[in-house]
Protein backbone atom coordinates (compact mmCIF):
# COMPACT_ATOMS: atom_id res chain seq x y z
CA UNK A 1 0.00 0.00 0.00
CA UNK A 2 2.80 2.43 0.88
CA UNK A 3 4.51 1.65 -2.41
CA UNK A 4 1.32 2.37 -4.35
CA UNK A 5 0.83 5.65 -2.50
CA UNK A 6 4.46 6.61 -3.17
CA UNK A 7 4.06 5.88 -6.89
CA UNK A 8 0.82 7.88 -7.06
CA UNK A 9 2.29 10.87 -5.23
CA UNK A 10 5.44 10.77 -7.36
CA UNK A 11 3.32 10.77 -10.51
CA UNK A 12 1.29 13.74 -9.29
CA UNK A 13 4.41 15.66 -8.30
CA UNK A 14 6.16 15.23 -11.64
CA UNK A 15 3.05 15.79 -13.73
CA UNK A 16 2.01 18.89 -11.74
CA UNK A 17 2.85 21.41 -14.46
CA UNK A 18 0.31 19.79 -16.75
CA UNK A 19 -2.62 20.42 -14.42
CA UNK A 20 -1.31 23.06 -11.99
CA UNK A 21 -1.23 25.95 -14.41
CA UNK A 22 -2.88 29.34 -14.58
CA UNK A 23 -5.32 30.11 -17.37
CA UNK A 24 -3.95 31.38 -20.66
CA UNK A 25 -3.93 35.14 -21.04
CA UNK A 26 -7.17 36.43 -22.54
CA UNK A 27 -7.72 40.05 -23.59
CA UNK A 28 -10.88 41.86 -24.67
CA UNK A 29 -10.25 44.98 -26.75
CA UNK A 30 -13.15 47.33 -26.06
CA UNK A 31 -11.47 50.28 -27.82
CA UNK A 32 -11.96 51.67 -31.34
CA UNK A 33 -8.29 50.95 -32.13
CA UNK A 34 -6.03 47.94 -32.62
CA UNK A 35 -4.14 46.72 -29.54
CA UNK A 36 -0.64 45.22 -29.21
CA UNK A 37 0.47 43.84 -25.82
CA UNK A 38 3.54 42.23 -24.24
CA UNK A 39 2.80 40.32 -21.02
CA UNK A 40 5.53 39.07 -18.70
CA UNK A 41 6.25 37.71 -15.26
CA UNK A 42 9.44 37.24 -13.26
CA UNK A 43 11.63 34.43 -14.60
CA UNK A 44 9.06 33.67 -17.33
CA UNK A 45 8.96 34.09 -21.09
CA UNK A 46 7.22 37.09 -22.61
CA UNK A 47 3.87 36.59 -24.28
CA UNK A 48 2.94 38.78 -27.25
CA UNK A 49 -0.64 39.41 -28.27
CA UNK A 50 -0.67 41.58 -31.35
CA UNK A 51 -3.16 43.25 -33.64
CA UNK A 52 -6.17 42.63 -31.40
CA UNK A 53 -9.01 44.23 -33.36
CA UNK A 54 -11.79 46.40 -31.85
CA UNK A 55 -14.35 44.28 -29.94
CA UNK A 56 -12.14 41.19 -30.34
CA UNK A 57 -11.63 38.69 -27.54
CA UNK A 58 -8.18 37.10 -27.97
CA UNK A 59 -6.68 34.21 -26.04
CA UNK A 60 -2.96 33.47 -26.02
CA UNK A 61 -2.27 30.12 -27.64
CA UNK A 62 0.80 29.52 -25.45
CA UNK A 63 0.24 28.26 -21.91
CA UNK A 64 1.70 30.35 -19.12
CA UNK A 65 2.25 27.45 -16.72
CA UNK A 66 2.67 28.65 -13.16
CA UNK A 67 3.98 32.10 -14.10
CA UNK A 68 2.49 35.02 -12.23
CA UNK A 69 1.96 38.19 -14.23
CA UNK A 70 3.99 41.23 -13.22
CA UNK A 71 3.63 43.64 -16.13
CA UNK A 72 1.83 44.39 -19.35
CA UNK A 73 3.13 46.97 -21.81
CA UNK A 74 1.48 47.88 -25.05
CA UNK A 75 -0.34 50.40 -27.18
CA UNK A 76 -3.65 51.17 -28.81
CA UNK A 77 -3.24 52.20 -32.46
CA UNK A 78 -6.11 54.46 -33.50
CA UNK A 79 -7.21 54.77 -37.14
CA UNK A 80 -6.10 58.41 -37.27
CA UNK A 81 -2.50 57.45 -36.38
CA UNK A 82 -2.66 58.30 -32.67
CA UNK A 83 -0.83 55.79 -30.47
CA UNK A 84 -2.08 55.47 -26.88
CA UNK A 85 0.42 53.83 -24.49
CA UNK A 86 -0.78 51.09 -22.14
CA UNK A 87 0.79 49.92 -18.91
CA UNK A 88 -0.27 47.50 -16.15
CA UNK A 89 1.91 46.66 -13.14
CA UNK A 90 1.50 44.12 -10.36
CA UNK A 91 3.80 42.58 -7.76
CA UNK A 92 2.57 39.28 -9.20
CA UNK A 93 -0.96 38.25 -10.03
CA UNK A 94 -2.67 35.08 -11.14
CA UNK A 95 -5.20 37.06 -13.17
CA UNK A 96 -5.28 35.98 -16.78
CA UNK A 97 -8.27 37.88 -18.18
CA UNK A 98 -7.98 41.56 -19.03
CA UNK A 99 -9.97 44.26 -20.77
CA UNK A 100 -8.47 47.23 -22.60
CA UNK A 101 -10.52 50.42 -22.37
CA UNK A 102 -10.04 53.90 -23.79
CA UNK A 103 -11.79 57.23 -23.61
CA UNK A 104 -11.25 60.56 -25.25
CA UNK A 105 -11.35 63.73 -23.16
CA UNK A 106 -10.78 67.16 -24.67
CA UNK A 107 -9.34 65.59 -27.82
CA UNK A 108 -6.80 63.41 -25.96
CA UNK A 109 -7.06 59.61 -25.73
CA UNK A 110 -6.32 57.76 -22.50
CA UNK A 111 -6.10 53.98 -22.28
CA UNK A 112 -6.09 51.48 -19.47
CA UNK A 113 -5.68 47.72 -18.94
CA UNK A 114 -7.79 46.20 -16.17
CA UNK A 115 -8.30 42.68 -14.81
CA UNK A 116 -11.62 41.37 -16.08
CA UNK A 117 -12.87 38.23 -14.38
CA UNK A 118 -16.20 37.84 -16.12
CA UNK A 119 -15.90 37.42 -19.88
CA UNK A 120 -19.13 35.41 -20.10
CA UNK A 121 -21.44 36.55 -22.84
CA UNK A 122 -18.63 37.43 -25.24
CA UNK A 123 -17.82 35.36 -28.33
CA UNK A 124 -15.26 32.59 -27.93
CA UNK A 125 -11.64 33.80 -28.16
CA UNK A 126 -9.78 33.47 -31.45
Amino acid sequence: MKKLLFVALSFLLFSAPSFAAYTNYTVLNSTPGTVDLVLEGPFCEQHFLGEIQPSELRQDNITRGICMLARIDGAIHMDDGVVVPLKYRSPGTTYGQFIVVAKQEEGKWNGKIMPFDDLDGFPAPK
